[in-house]
C-alpha cells in the first residue's frame, strides 16, 4: 500500500531533480523516502507472507481496488476514513458468522467513495475470504489459493495487473511492479524500463529491488508535490 502524505518534508538543496544522474537521484529519493515514509518502507521490507494476517491483507486488497482508475493522492485523502466503516468486514474475518450486508456497506461509505462497483467488490472479497477461511482455515487458504499474482487476479475487479500490484502489497519479492511514471523515470535515464533501472540502482546498493522501486516512487510523487 502507497498511502501518500498530504504534507511532506524536503529540504530544498536535496530535493530530487531530473537534472541529477540516477544514482544521486535516487539518494536523495532515498533521504526523503526516510524522512516521511520510515514506517512505510519499514513495514514492507518486513512483509513475510507465511505471517501475513487476514485483516492486513484485506485491507491491501481495498486499497488496490480503490486506485483502480483513480489517483493515488485522491484515494489517500480518504482511505483511512473509509477503513473505519469497513471495520464490520474486518471484524468478519476473525468473527466468521458477522459479514455485514452489502446495503449497510453501501449507505456507510457512497459518501466517501461514490464508486458503487468497487463497494460492490469490497463486499464480495469479504465473502470470499469468509468462505475460504471457513472451509480450509487462514493458513492453507491464505498458503493455497492467495500465493500467487495469478491467483489474486480473480478475485472481484483485480485482474491480472491488479493481482500483481497485491502480491506485491503483500509480500516482499524480487521483482517490481512498473509504475508508469517510473517507467518514464527510467528512460529518461536510458534504461528499458523500471526493472532495469532498479537492478543498476541494486548494484551499488544492497536492497530489495521492491524497496528501491518505493523509494522512487515516493520521491516522484509529481517530483514531491512540484518539488514545492
Amino acid at each position: 500500500m502507497e498511502l501518500l502524505k498530504s504534507k511532506v518534508l524536503i529540504q530544498k538543496d536535496y530535493k530530487p531533480s531530473l537534472d541529477l544522474d540516477y544514482m544521486e537521484f535516487f539518494n536523495r529519493a532515498m533521504v526523503f523516502s526516510q524522512t516521511n515514509y520510515k514506517e512505510e518502507l519499514e513495514k514492507t521490507r518486513k512483509l513475510n507472507f507465511r505471517k501475513l494476517a487476514p485483516t492486513t491483507f484485506y485491507e491491501e486488497y481495498v486499497w488496490n481496488v480503490c486506485i483502480l482508475k483513480q489517483d493515488t493522492r485522491v484515494v489517500s485523502e480518504y482511505f483511512p476514513l473509509l477503513i473505519e466503516q469497513l471495520s464490520p468486514y474486518f471484524k468478519s474475518l476473525w468473527d466468521l458468522n458477522s459479514l455485514p450486508q452489502l446495503d449497510d456497506l453501501k449507505s456507510r461509505v457512497l459518501l466517501i467513495n461514490n464508486e458503487p462497483a468497487k463497494i460492490e467488490a469490497i463486499h464480495n472479497c469479504a465473502n470470499i475470504i469468509n468462505r475460504g477461511i471457513k472451509l480450509f482455515g487462514w493458513e492453507k487458504y491464505r498458503s493455497n489459493f492467495l500465493n500467487t499474482p495469478e491467483k489474486l487476479s480473480v478475485l472481484p475487479m483485480l485482474g491480472i495487473v491488479g493481482g500483481k500490484n497485491l502480491f506485491a502489497s503483500i509480500t516482499i519479492y524480487n521483482d517490481v511492479v512498473g509504475y508508469p511514471r517510473l517507467h518514464n523515470l527510467a528512460e529518461h535515464w536510458g534504461f528499458a524500463d523500471t526493472k532495469a533501472l532498479c537492478e543498476a540502482i541494486a548494484k551499488r546498493i544492497a536492497l530489495p529491488l521492491r524497496i528501491i522501486e518505493l523509494i522512487l516512487w515516493y520521491a516522484t510523487d509529481d517530483l514531491v508535490m512540484s518539488n514545492s
